[in-house]
C-alpha cells in the first residue's frame, strides 16, 4: 500500500492516529458494555474518576468512588462506602460501614448499610430503599428516593428532599423540613419487648415527629408507641392513627 504525500491523499501518520483513535474508541465502548469486576479480601478499593466497573466487593475494607465514575453491586462487609459527585450504580451495600453519595448522583437500587450512617448529598437519585439499623440518615436538598426510607435505632432528616415511599423507625426521631415531600405513610414502629429491652438493647427514649411549615405528608402517620409530636399547624399532613 502506497500512502500519497500530497494533498489528495491522507498521510501515512495521520491515516494511523485515526486507526488508533478508532481502536482506542472501541476498547472505551466495549469496557462500558462489558466491565470488569473488581474484588478484594483484604484492602480497600479506589475507582478513579471515570472509571467504569462491574461489581466491586471486598471484605475488610472501604470503598471510594471518584466523581464520574461507574459501577454495578457496590458491596463490603467491614468498611465505610464513599462516592464523590456525578458516580452511577446500581446497588450500594455495607455491613459494618456508613455510606456516603455524593452530589447529582444516580443509583439504581437499594442503599443499605447495617452499622453506621447513611448521607445522601444534593440532588441524588435512588431508585430503592434506603435503609440502616444502626445508624443516622440524612438527606439534603433536591434529593429523591422512590422507594421507602427505615431506620431501627437512628434518626431520619429530611431536607428539601422527596420520598415517594414510606418513612419508617422505630427508636429514631423524624425531621422534615425545607419544603420535604412524603408522598406515602410515616410510620413509628412498635417499642421492643419488655423481655428484650431488659438487656438494654436499642434506645429506650421517647422518639420524635417534626414535621415544620413547609413539608407535607400526602400518606397517613401510623404511631405504635408514644411519640412527641412536633407538627406545625400549617404543614400538610394526612391522618394520625394512634396503635397503642
Amino acid at each position: 500500500m502506497r500512502f500519497s504525500n500530497g494533498k489528495e491523499g491522507i498521510g501515512g501518520g495521520l491515516l494511523l492516529t485515526i486507526l488508533l483513535a478508532g481502536y482506542l474508541l472501541m476498547n472505551d465502548t466495549m469496557a462500558m458494555e462489558n466491565p470488569v469486576d473488581i474484588s478484594k479480601v483484604n484492602g480497600k478499593i479506589e475507582l478513579q474518576s471515570g472509571q467504569v466497573a462491574g461489581r466491586v466487593s471486598t471484605v475488610n475494607g472501604g470503598i471510594r468512588m471518584a466523581s464520574n465514575s461507574h459501577a454495578t453491586r457496590v458491596e463490603t462487609v467491614n468498611g465505610s462506602i464513599s462516592l464523590r459527585e456525578n458516580v452511577e450504580a446500581l446497588r450500594i451495600e455495607t455491613v459494618n460501614g456508613s455510606i456516603n453519595i455524593g452530589q447529582e448522583s444516580v443509583i439504581a437500587g437499594p442503599v443499605k448499610t447495617v452499622n453506621g450512617s447513611v448521607t445522601l448529598d444534593r440532588n441524588v437519585t435512588v431508585d430503592g430503599n434506603v435503609s440502616t439499623v444502626n445508624g443516622r440518615i440524612r438527606v439534603n436538598d433536591g434529593t429523591e428516593i422512590i422507594s421507602n426510607i427505615r431506620t431501627v435505632n437512628g434518626d431520619i432528616d429530611l431536607q428539601a428532599t422527596t420520598i415517594r415511599g414510606n418513612v419508617k423507625t422505630r427508636d429514631g426521631d423524624i425531621w422534615l423540613t425545607g419544603n420535604s415531600t412524603v408522598e406515602g405513610d410515616i410510620v413509628v414502629q412498635a417499642r421492643q419487648k419488655r423481655w428484650f429491652r431488659l438487656f438494654s438493647f436499642g434506645n429506650h427514649k421517647k422518639p420524635r415527629l417534626l414535621i415544620d411549615g413547609t413539608s407535607r405528608v400526602l400518606g397517613n402517620i401510623h404511631l405504635h408507641r408514644e411519640v412527641d409530636l412536633d407538627i406545625a399547624d400549617n404543614s400538610e399532613v394526612g391522618e394520625i392513627f394512634y396503635h397503642y
